[in-house]
């Protein structure tokens, strides 16, 4: 819903699919499309407190044990790093920041890129949500299930 006086700016969150170039919403939307969850779902879990980039961190651990994205939360709100968490659930990524391993996964996988392109990007400075950004604009890498039926 628009209210007359709002700004572009504070708009932009809610014209999704209409061409809005809103890194948020560029997340949210590929990570909804990646982990299969709505994108209420995803907005759901950073309202309960859980920022943007840690989102892919949550849906990561969930995706690969038994726990729920409301567990893995609950376990951050309690104290545990995402190490400790991930540990707990059996989910291993390697590297020393879980949060970032979550996300070069995410991405490089999503997108049909390399892990390295994307760490080398973060190298550089660029976030998670620009990175994803640049790649929807690009548009050079498919996601890898697109990629592999080609190769058929």
């Amino acid at each position: 819903m628009q209210i007359h006086g709002q700004t572009s700016g504070s708009t932009e969150r809610n014209r999704i699919g209409t061409g809005v170039e809103d890194p948020v919403v560029d997340f949210y939307d590929s990570m909804s499309d990646y982990f299969r969850n709505t994108n209420r779902a995803i907005m759901a879990i950073h309202e309960k407190g859980i920022p943007d980039q840690e989102i892919p961190a949550v849906l990561l651990i969930a995706r690969r044990s038994s726990a729920s994205p409301n567990q893995v939360i609950a376990a951050r709100k309690s104290g545990k790093s995402w190490s400790e968490i991930a540990q707990a659930n059996k989910v291993s990524l390697g590297g020393d920041d879980f949060v970032k391993e979550a996300n070069i996964v995410f991405l490089s996988e999503y997108h049909g890129r390399k892990p390295e392109e994307v760490r080398a990007m973060v190298a550089k400075g660029a976030d998670f949500l620009a990175i994803n950004q640049e790649f929807r604009r690009d548009g050079k890498g498919l996601p890898k299930r697109t990629e592999q039926q080609k190769q058929r």
